[in-house]
């Protein structure tokens, strides 16, 4: 009876183990490993699920000019890094919104049911914080961006 029930126990710790690798691997297969932002496909799954009100919002789609040729003088760490503080500045401003890395230079934000008012507003707002140098080591770097 002991051995059956210990039997019973390692098998349901088996697959809550099972279960945890998978929602690993699931996040790991949809977010971008330098950012933790969504991938393109992900984030396009999310924009058009729902029914149509959930999919009502403002869309905004911001271009880091230049990441590969910091990349190229700096490194690629220096580049990973500056695409790190751009996905924490907008994240910060954006709270719920759903924030994706769409390529490499490209990010893109999506806010649910906000207004066109509201929309302008956080992006006046994106545009402040992204004219923020960024620092690396003894580099200040002034982001240009679309």
């Amino acid at each position: 009876m002991v051995a059956a029930v210990m039997v019973v126990l390692r098998n349901l710790a088996g697959q809550r183990e099972l279960e945890r690798a998978h929602q690993q691997a699931m996040w790991l297969a949809s977010h971008d490993h330098d950012t933790d932002l969504l991938r393109r496909a992900p984030f396009l799954h999310e924009v058009s699920e729902g029914d149509l009100r959930d999919r009502t919002g403002t869309v905004m789609v911001l271009e880091i000019a230049g990441l590969t040729s910091i990349g190229d003088r700096l490194g690629h760490d220096a580049a990973d890094h500056v695409a790190v503080i751009v996905a924490e500045r907008v994240q910060s401003l954006v709270g719920a919104a759903v924030v994706s890395r769409m390529a490499y230079e490209q990010f893109a934000v999506f806010m649910r049911s906000t207004t066109l008012g509201r929309g302008r507003q956080v992006a006046a707002s994106l545009q402040s914080a992204l004219a923020e140098p960024v620092h690396i080591g003894d580099h200040s770097l002034a982001l240009e961006f679309s």
